[in-house]
């Protein structure tokens, strides 16, 4: 039987010609793919590809297509696991460069691992918004010790600011500094701009991040685009004072920030890529099967 991929897809008449149907899809069924008693994990070796793996396993390169069908892989460069050159070549294409994606926030998780448990004391001392991190460990029916709740959430943001300046020429998802003074600046990324109300929202915003009554604005103060290189003052109101920071949105408290690690481009990258090293692999001996039914689904 020919194993080749495409060879099973139905031909259509596109502008006179006959044509690979490509629309066309199938699946595994949900109790197939549910059934872990016909997969075993399998490490990918380096450099190796899915036409060689399943040329030594299944005795057939053209069967590739099985593979990527039972790890849900739908771009079979992408999805694959690459080796560190081809991943940082990959984070360049999307983020600029290797250095960018290492320093650019992507999202925040919960940072549970590796926290050492505490004394009942010590938690019963805690606020009720930091308690919610952590879940009692019994003993019997005492509690001896409280542990991080092993759960890992994520936020998309710690907080989003906008900032009234006099010029908006950012780069969207730019990392910018914001100075109050020589001794004084937070940061953040560029998250949407407003240019009609000279106006930019920031995001992932840390250090200094608001004026405050000791560290007020100034002809001093400005916001910098690390990669736009925009230098920028903060917009004057028509009494001749500065436009206040307005929070717009606050996920974490202050209080609330150790228990939050934020992720950057690179780790996010890094993670899903190591996420693809360990395949689901189908037994050989349903092979045949998944074969004859994936023929007769296309040729209905």
């Amino acid at each position: 039987m020919d194993t080749r991929f495409f060879n099973k897809f139905p031909l259509i008449n596109y502008n006179g010609c006959n044509c690979v149907n490509i629309t066309e899809r199938v699946g595994l069924i949900q109790s197939v793919n549910n059934n872990e008693y016909i997969y075993y994990p399998y490490d990918l070796q380096v450099y190796e590809r899915a036409d060689q793996f399943a040329n030594r396993y299944y005795g057939d390169s053209y069967l590739s297509w099985i593979i990527y069908l039972t790890n849900g892989i739908y771009d079979p460069i992408r999805g694959w696991y690459l080796q560190l050159d081809d991943l940082n070549q990959l984070i360049t294409q999307k983020y600029g460069s290797v250095q960018l994606a290492t320093q650019k926030t992507k999202f925040y998780r919960n940072n549970w691992p590796g926290v050492p448990n505490i004394f009942p004391n010590y938690y019963d001392s805690l606020p009720p918004i930091l308690q919610a991190y952590w879940q009692p460990v019994c003993t019997g029916y005492q509690i001896t010790s409280y542990e991080r709740t092993q759960i890992d959430w994520t936020l998309n943001t710690n907080m989003i600011i906008e900032y009234s300046l006099v010029n908006t020429s950012f780069i969207i998802d730019e990392i910018v500094d914001i100075v109050w003074n020589g001794n004084t600046m937070g940061q953040g990324q560029v998250l949407s701009i407003n240019s009609s109300s000279n106006s930019i929202f920031v995001q992932h915003v840390n250090g200094y991040y608001q004026e405050s009554f000791n560290v007020p604005i100034t002809s001093n103060s400005y916001v910098y685009g690390q990669e736009s290189n925009i230098n920028t003052s903060f917009y004057a109101n028509s009494v001749g004072g500065y436009t206040n920071s307005v929070i717009i949105a606050t996920n974490l408290t202050p209080e609330e920030d150790i228990y939050w690690t934020p992720i950057t481009y690179y780790e996010y990258e890094n993670e899903n890529n190591e996420a693809n090293k360990t395949l689901r692999v189908l037994d050989s001996r349903y092979t045949t099967n998944v074969l004859t039914n994936f023929v007769q689904l296309m040729s209905n």
